[in-house]
């Protein structure tokens, strides 16, 4: 049996522990995925968060920090997977894994394009930032065995990433080192217990929309606002849910105030409480109840480079409830579910476009049922046990880049060299300097050195 350590860089479910985000959603699904095809697998969370369990769901828990003790049991599995964009946990275990076990970087997050979208005020602050995180980052891509990557785009992208740091070399570009492995869902069946929106917040008639997940930089609310505000006036029914709009677990300046803006103009608008409804982060367990009380979600992004190398873990979140989605597209997430008749195609994000397209499905609920039921057939292709069986084949293997063996040899032989030298020229000083006393004298030859040292 392969033993397998995934270090998260935030915290993951457990029993007492419901509230999580996007890295411990990601660790936790591909361990279950790792735990299906046959592997023990432990997931490890950073030091500083709360963990009275050693055990989930068939999931081995603990707790990584940057000491001795960790670094010997780290160094006691066979894989390590690690996501590298925290830059003080990517330099550790790169510093400290032993050379013996197969190191796999999780490059999920495209953050070499996700933070230069980030569109801050401070800029320049955000750019000394991103340099410096860059060195962090790339750490990475010297080490790993294999790369996971969640779509085309983010593939091209790091090619060129390992082409730049020599990862991509004459060993390396006839090795399968970069594996495909998106976010999933696990293959459960969820049930809601209640309704917790429609027939809760709002009356059960109402025809509910659903706006899931933070209010980041890279999506653009404010026309579907406009759009919900205009078409209430003629469908009073019509509500808007605005659910986990502020992520407690990211305390960026940039993200907080987009949030507090989109509460402001709602108010502005008089519709806070009336036709446009907020609610906080809920546990996950939870989000069952919220997707099955409303009729359809909205996701609308911001166009760019970062929308095409995400992989949004909310649109993920939102297919595995099987709830229709209507979104202008672009991220690979989407544009999969479109062509696969799962979700309908946004022309653009203007309100006009956006009242039409909600106002057409609020009058054909066959429409609804349809996108549905294509949903529904669509969903094992996301199933994370089919989503990690390779991956799971190349742990099994003990697959590792064998260009890393090759320039391991070349930096001892560097190294030799180098110490070869420096020694022939100790050597060499010292005949002379033995010849220069036979000919000169102690005590002439102690007065030039001092006067070097002097002089310099």
């Amino acid at each position: 049996m392969k033993n397998v350590l995934i270090l998260s860089v935030s915290s993951v479910k457990t029993n007492k522990n419901k509230v999580v985000e996007g890295g411990g959603i990601r660790s936790m699904r591909l361990a279950k995925g790792l735990l299906a095809n046959k592997l023990n697998v432990t997931v490890a969370i950073p030091y500083h968060y709360e963990l009275s369990e050693s055990e989930f769901e068939g999931i081995n828990l603990m707790k990584w920090e940057f000491t001795p003790e960790f670094k010997t049991k780290m160094n006691s599995f066979d894989t390590v997977t690690v996501q590298y964009t925290r830059g003080d946990l990517i330099e550790y275990v790169v510093k400290n894994v032993s050379k013996n076990v197969q190191l796999i970087a999780d490059l999920y997050v495209p953050i070499y394009v996700e933070v230069p979208a980030r569109n801050s005020e401070d800029k320049v602050t955000e750019y000394k930032h991103f340099i410096n995180d860059l060195n962090y980052w790339n750490l990475a891509f010297k080490r790993a065995d294999l790369f996971l990557y969640a779509n085309e785009y983010q593939k091209i992208m790091y090619m060129g990433v390992m082409a730049a740091l020599g990862r991509m070399n004459p060993i390396t570009y006839h090795e399968d080192i970069l594996i495909h492995c998106p976010l999933g869902y696990e293959n459960i069946e969820r049930k809601e217990e209640y309704m917790a929106f429609k027939g809760k917040m709002v009356s059960q008639d109402s025809f509910a929309i659903l706006w899931f997940g933070g209010l980041y930089p890279w999506f653009d609310i404010g026309e579907l606002i406009e759009a919900v505000n205009e078409l209430s006036k003629d469908y009073p029914k019509v509500k808007l849910l605005i659910l986990g709009g502020k992520n407690p677990f990211n305390t960026n300046k940039d993200f907080i105030k987009q949030y507090d803006e989109v509460v402001s103009n709602v108010a502005k608008l008089g519709i806070k409480d009336k036709s446009v409804f907020f609610n906080d982060w809920v546990e996950f367990d939870d989000l069952i109840n919220w997707f099955k009380s409303v009729d359809v979600v909205v996701s609308l992004n911001t166009t760019g480079l970062e929308n095409n190398f995400s992989w949004r873990t909310r649109t993920i979140d939102i297919t595995s409830m099987d709830t229709p989605i209507i979104t202008n597209g672009g991220d690979p997430v989407s544009e999969i579910l479109i062509e696969n008749e799962a979700a309908v195609r946004l022309a653009d994000v203007k309100k006009e476009t956006i009242k039409a397209s909600l106002e057409s499905l609020l009058k054909d609920a066959g429409e609804l049922e349809k996108l549905k039921k294509n949903l529904i057939e669509f969903k094992p292709t996301w199933y994370v046990e089919n989503l990690t069986s390779k991956l799971a084949e190349l742990i099994f293997e003990g697959k590792r880049a064998k260009d890393l063996e090759i320039a391991n040899e070349i930096d001892q032989s560097r190294n030799e060299a180098e110490l070869f030298t420096f020694k022939r020229k100790i050597s060499r000083k010292f005949v002379k300097a033995v010849e220069y006393i036979d000919n000169n004298g102690v005590i002439h030859t102690l007065k030039k050195i001092i006067k070097k040292i002097l002089r310099k």
